[in-house]
């Protein structure tokens, strides 16, 4: 049944049942992009552990950390010479300061989604990926982002983002600042032409950084143990709470004007929420907490898709269900009373995937449940992955409401091998 993907997927979360589940994906780190592009998931062993051998992906890394300052120069090896790595990476590697950055490399973006017939994949909503200038601390180089975080540049050549740039009450104000004065036009001028070069081949879905997620911009991803402190001090003070709810009630009019304008000004009709507010053993703060300070703002984003006919998912890793608990199921009550359409995540790992489906039914639709790391990554053979991918699509899409994807971004460790296996599983076990 040849359909639309934006069609496929708005008849997905109204509940019907079409030939096959809609596929999504929620990314594709730089190692994967790159095996990708090449087509590494389709070249003999062969050939492709020859290429792997010559390390050209590490002295490319190495060369373009040196170039952007991220690292002190080593010696150069003879594929480096060879391959006059620092000749093209000084032409081609650079940070940007305006969206016309991309201009570049727009036709590229969404080779590998299109070629693996997915259905919508995330792209650039916000904070963007201009940068606002450089610094240095503790003898190390730095590039600060839009929304004032200092990020550089792994071994493995993915952006990370590492502290705030200020100190965590600063850090609120600039931020709010930033909120108050973005015209954002730029950004869905940028999203909304994609959008349209891609010529309804792909749906896209703009992705924004959650609200409870924002505790790693403002104290920084290695110390959420100060986010927990200064959070349950503000808590117990009890409404109006403090400037850390004042900061959260700002991001979220900021993020709703984004929706309203996104909805108004463009042709996209989906957007994703990155939360991130579980793991493994389960949610990290109780239901009531969650939904009496988080919940709201959410539902101010979500509200405000709605009116301009945008749906929302809502992602987040880890267990939902809480062990040992009279009402196991509070804290997802808590995220689906935001009204967000689709849940991305379902993390199969940790997660039973029957009881979760059995209990949302057609309150939202699913999203993931093939597991990133035991499936893409640690699959040993396609019949091992075939019964656990397999397992996860059959359980899921009973009833409609499910899109098949991987429960999170496709990292560093995944497989090449595995990648082509988990595509064929998706067509054989997500048909109806």
């Amino acid at each position: 049944m040849k359909m639309d993907p934006v069609e496929r997927i708005l008849r997905c979360l109204d509940g019907e049942i079409l030939d096959r589940v809609p596929h999504m994906e929620l990314g594709f780190n730089i190692y994967p992009s790159v095996q990708l592009n090449l087509y590494f998931d389709r070249l003999p062993p062969r050939m492709k552990n020859w290429i792997l051998n010559l390390g050209i992906y590490e002295n490319a890394v190495q060369t373009a950390k040196e170039h952007l300052g991220f690292s002190d120069p080593i010696p150069r090896t003879l594929t480096r010479r060879l391959l006059h790595l620092d000749r093209l990476t000084t032409g081609l590697i650079s940070f940007p300061t305006s969206l016309q950055f991309m201009d570049a490399f727009n036709p590229f973006l969404f080779r590998i989604p299109l070629r693996l017939g997915i259905d919508m994949i995330p792209c650039m909503g916000y904070p963007s990926i201009i940068v606002r200038g450089k610094v240095r601390r503790r003898n190390s180089r730095f590039y600060v982002s839009e929304d004032w975080a200092l990020i550089d540049v792994d071994d493995i050549g993915d952006i990370r983002s590492v502290e705030p740039f200020f100190e965590p009450e600063m850090q609120m104000e600039k931020l709010i600042d930033a909120y108050k004065t973005d015209p954002l036009i730029d950004k869905i001028n940028y999203v909304g032409g994609l959008q349209k070069s891609i010529q309804g081949k792909l749906a896209l879905a703009p992705i924004l950084n959650g609200i409870m997620e924002s505790w790693h911009i403002v104290w920084g991803m290695s110390n959420m143990h100060l986010f927990f402190r200064h959070f349950i001090k503000e808590y117990r003070k009890g409404p109006p709470y403090g400037i850390y709810k004042r900061f959260l009630q700002e991001k979220s009019k900021f993020y709703a004007k984004y929706m309203k304008m996104l909805g108004e000004e463009t042709e996209i009709r989906f957007a994703a929420i990155v939360e991130d507010c579980a793991e493994d053993n389960g949610p990290f703060l109780p239901a009531e907490q969650y939904k009496n300070f988080f919940v709201p703002e959410i539902k101010r984003i979500v509200d405000a898709a709605h009116k301009v006919g945008i749906k929302v998912l809502f992602h987040t890793d880890g267990r939902f269900k809480v062990r040992n608990s009279d009402k196991p199921w509070d804290f997802l009550d808590a995220i689906l009373s935001t009204g967000v359409d689709m849940l991305h995540g379902c993390q199969q790992d940790c997660n039973n995937l029957r009881e979760l489906k059995e209990y949302v039914d057609n309150k939202v639709t699913l999203v993931g449940g093939v597991s990133c790391v035991g499936v893409l990554q640690h699959a040993k053979s396609a019949r091992q992955l075939y019964r656990l991918a397999g397992s996860a699509i059959e359980t899921l899409k009973q009833g409609g409401h499910y899109i098949v994807a991987a429960d999170n971004a496709w990292h560093a460790g995944v497989k090449m091998e595995n990648i082509r296996w988990y595509l064929n599983a998706v067509k054989h076990y997500g048909k109806y």
